[in-house]
């Protein structure tokens, strides 16, 4: 049965009573765990928060905040829905759906009614007087009515006669009043005005989508609206990202993201386990000191591509990574040879539990670089979120939908290649304030000496 406001705290009210969840079951004919998070809802934020509001609003901001203690933070949806109140754990399994498949942005719908232009013609009063008077008025209404029939004839513009007749006042104006062209024309002013404030900000609007276009064309069509309004704002335009993700689906070139299955190189305990020593602990104060890595695989015809990289909790820099055609240990020794010098003495390496982290010689390498090893628990990918954000952006950005571009495997690597140098020296991030990966380090590396 669909539950009303009263219905809701009547089911907390009882159950504070001693009703159990099974009675309250039977007779409300709803599943219990529904009435649980009721109930717990109601002890956390009172019984008024069962009283269901019309279109509760949430800003876009707040849904961040809410959707990163999930994703980053590694809270639980039911935990994390509890302590916003929100009205079900499922709207915001909704919100991180809608999160992962929008290219990890926060897309707003628009609220309301468009509203309408209401045409309030104004009558011109005609006041006494004298017959001198009235012929002067005569005269130069026919006068105006007469430019206006000249640019009639001048203006061959596939537009609406709203337009027409506004660009007709426009280039009137300064020569005859403005309430003699109006009434000619038939036009009200309040559709005078609403036409040409439309048309100064189309025209103001023109050089922001000409900006907009550079900035992804230049980046390959990868950037959501978020990431153009930095880049916007870096150019010297006064925007807000709302304008600028209107403008992105006007033009059509607003990025997207296209899921796939995960690869898994797990195949049991085959080696020594290390402990998780991040504990979803991701982000790093200082460079070097913890540090993620995993691999993944791209398909391209019968053949396939594997990615190992390290990135950096500090600037999601990627510091080292090996492309190979096989996940073999080869790929590892490889990426972990590039790690040179005693910079990475008491670094954090955080992996899953595949079989390559469990194997003895690369735990040995690991040791003799003084690196310490951390993993994830099994079956919890959670547990590395930042590795997987950083695949879930890479693939969006340079293999979903453009799988068919690449004539080979050699061609995908060459583009793997590319966009990793691409994303650590020229791609910007919302949360190192506009700079890339490479550029934020530079900024701050007198910080760490």
């Amino acid at each position: 049965m669909k539950l009303t406001d009263e219905n809701r705290i009547e089911i907390y009210r009882l159950k504070k009573g001693g009703y159990t969840y099974k009675e309250l079951s039977k007779k409300f004919e709803i599943d219990p765990s529904n009435m649980k998070y009721m109930v717990k809802l109601a002890d956390l934020h009172g019984e008024t928060v069962l009283i269901k509001g019309k279109n509760n609003y949430y800003p876009p901001e707040l849904k961040l905040d809410i959707i990163n203690e999930v994703l980053i933070l590694g809270h639980s949806i039911k935990s994390t829905s509890l302590k916003y109140a929100l009205p079900n754990p499922t709207l915001l399994s909704n919100w991180i759906s809608k999160f992962k498949e929008n290219g990890y942005n926060i897309l707003e719908k628009p609220r309301g009614r468009t509203s309408k232009m209401k045409n309030n013609n104004k009558k011109i009063e005609k006041n006494e007087l004298s017959k001198v008077e009235q012929l002067e008025k005569e005269l130069e209404y026919l006068r105006a009515e007469n430019a206006v029939l000249k640019k009639l004839r001048e203006i061959r513009l596939k537009q609406s006669q709203t337009k027409k007749k506004t660009k007709i006042v426009e280039e009137l104006k300064e020569t005859h009043r403005l309430n003699i062209l109006l009434k000619i024309l038939g036009l009200s002013r309040s559709s005078y005005y609403y036409t040409k404030n439309k048309e100064d900000k189309d025209k103001k609007n023109k050089n922001i989508e000409e900006a907009i276009l550079l900035i992804q064309e230049k980046n390959k069509y990868r950037y959501g609206y978020r990431r153009i309004t930095l880049e916007l704002k870096n150019m010297g335009f006064i925007v807000n990202h709302k304008k600028v993700l209107r403008l992105t689906r006007k033009l059509g070139v607003l990025s997207f993201v296209r899921p796939t299955k995960k690869y898994n190189s797990y195949k049991g305990e085959i080696g020594k386990i290390a402990d998780n020593i991040i504990a979803r602990d991701f982000f790093a104060s200082e460079p070097l000191k913890k540090c993620y890595t995993d691999v993944t695989q791209f398909k391209i015809g019968e053949d396939r591509v594997y990615l190992a990289p390290i990135i950096d909790g500090y600037n999601a820099e990627i510091i080292a990574y090996n492309i190979s055609f096989s996940p073999n240990m080869e790929q590892q020794y490889e990426m972990l040879s590039q790690l040179q010098d005693n910079r990475y003495d008491g670094m954090i390496i955080h992996s899953d539990q595949g079989w390559q982290y469990q194997h003895i010689t690369y735990r040995q390498i690991l040791k003799a670089k003084g690196i310490k090893q951390s993993m994830s628990r099994k079956g919890t990918s959670a547990d590395n979120a930042f590795m997987e954000s950083f695949f879930g952006v890479l693939k969006s950005e340079m293999y979903y939908g453009f799988e068919n571009t690449f004539k080979n495997k050699y061609e995908l690597k060459e583009a793997i290649i590319d966009y990793i140098k691409y994303y650590n020296e020229e791609r910007i991030k919302l949360n190192l304030g506009g700079l890339s990966p490479v550029n934020y380090r530079k900024i701050n590396r007198n910080k760490y000496k």
